[in-house]
């Protein structure tokens, strides 16, 4: 039996250094793998510190061991919900189900979204798109201490790392957030409600974060003065059009709660200065899974009412930019559609043991207005409001 063991751990060993080594995405993410996470801590007492785990990873031929790995609670809302998102932490760079190399991964629970597809469906979106980056992710089912935890979704944190978030030499990346801690690194600006925090560099120091804070206060200024669209002295001088339109539709189309400049709406430097939008993130609340805001409606602009955007909408050249922009998600509105009913199809099952471990069909969760007795209801209902806002979209421009 030691021979045994010993043999194992050194071919484990091999593998997970291959899987380490390998990134090529080979894999379709329309597809389950395994996640068991063991711990001395139970469940529900994982919190925001860092505590020692062991991490097992297999499917698609894939096999991936750390017995060194860390993990603790990560999010803000859905922290405080049973199904915990967590943070984990690899004892090294590693490429998980061929995803680029990097130390941390998220684990999105999903509770609030009984189909469990819309953060997939929004990062399949964001692919797509000409953001510089968006989250590769794949489905996983997560064993905790040996108990079933239901479907996850493993995908990129959102970090500056060559193989995540590019930034030129100085640069910077910072997200809108109402959850900002007065410990944090941040500033307000006149038009935007909620703060700006500075995530990277994390251990600016105050002239840095000081020259980013003037570089928003100007592109705020120019913005909403009265030659903002000024070919010479206007906004394009300190916004990257090309990812503010992309940012937009996304969050649009999702009429994502959270993204009307509340929380999770990142943006960073690009090579020339300017302020790009991106990446995008936190979709549980979009795609008509919320009565805040009329968010449930497929009817109605919602990102649009945000004073920068309704702004930049003031600008004949940008709105017909972006007119045109939406005319290529349009064409695409199939591909989205049969996204949904394709990764639905593999969810099913999944999805009704899910249901049989947290309850979530038809009990009210947060602002969600969907309670359905089967997943399949579930799945229509998102697929019937997706097709309807697209069609909304189309006919408002």
């Amino acid at each position: 039996m030691r021979k045994a063991s010993v043999k194992y751990l050194f071919l484990a060993g091999l593998l997970s250094l291959a899987a380490c080594q390998s990134d090529e995405p080979s894999f379709s993410p329309a597809s389950f793998g395994q996640l068991a996470i063991n711990t001395p801590t139970p469940y529900d007492s994982i919190g925001r510190e860092d505590i020692r785990c062991e991490a097992s990873l297999s499917g698609d031929g894939f096999f991936f061991h750390e017995p060194q790995a860390k993990i603790h609670l990560r999010g803000n809302s859905t922290a405080m919900r049973p199904k915990h998102p967590f943070l984990l932490k690899l004892h090294r760079e590693c490429s998980l189900f061929h995803m680029p190399s990097a130390k941390s991964w998220v684990l999105l629970p999903d509770y609030i979204d009984r189909t469990m597809l819309r953060s997939a469906l929004a990062f399949r979106i964001g692919a797509d798109s000409w953001l510089d980056w968006s989250p590769r992710w794949k489905f996983v089912e997560l064993t905790f201490n040996g108990q079933a935890k239901g479907p996850h979704v493993l995908c990129e944190k959102i970090q500056v790392h060559p193989n995540r978030v590019r930034l030129p030499e100085d640069g910077w990346l910072v997200e809108i957030d109402a959850w900002t801690e007065p410990t944090d690194v941040s500033f307000t600006l006149p038009h935007v409600a909620q703060p700006v925090h500075l995530h990277y560099p994390s251990n600016s120091a105050a002239s840095q974060a000081a020259e980013i804070e003037a570089l928003f206060n100007k592109a705020d200024d120019v913005l909403f003065s009265p030659d903002f669209t000024d070919k010479n002295e206007g906004w394009r001088n300190y916004l990257d059009e090309q990812s503010f339109i992309d940012w937009y539709w996304i969050n649009e189309i999702a009429k994502n709660n959270d993204a009307a400049f509340f929380s999770s709406c990142y943006m960073h430097s690009t090579p020339d200065g300017k302020i790009a939008m991106g990446p995008i993130w936190d979709f549980d609340l979009a795609f008509s899974n919320s009565v805040y805001n009329n968010c449930n409606s497929p009817e109605g602009w919602y990102i649009r009412t945000v004073q920068w955007y309704a702004r930049l909408f003031e600008d004949p050249d940008f709105a017909k930019a972006a007119k045109g922009r939406f005319e290529w998600f349009y064409a695409h509105k199939t591909t989205y559609l049969d996204f949904v009913r394709k990764n639905a199809q593999m969810m099913k099952t999944h999805a009704d043991a899910n249901e049989q471990i947290w309850h979530t069909y038809t009990r009210q969760i947060a602002s969600s207005p969907n309670m359905f007795e089967t997943y399949d209801e579930h799945v229509e209902a998102l697929l019937t409001w997706l097709e309807q806002r697209f069609d909304w979209i189309k006919t408002n421009l």
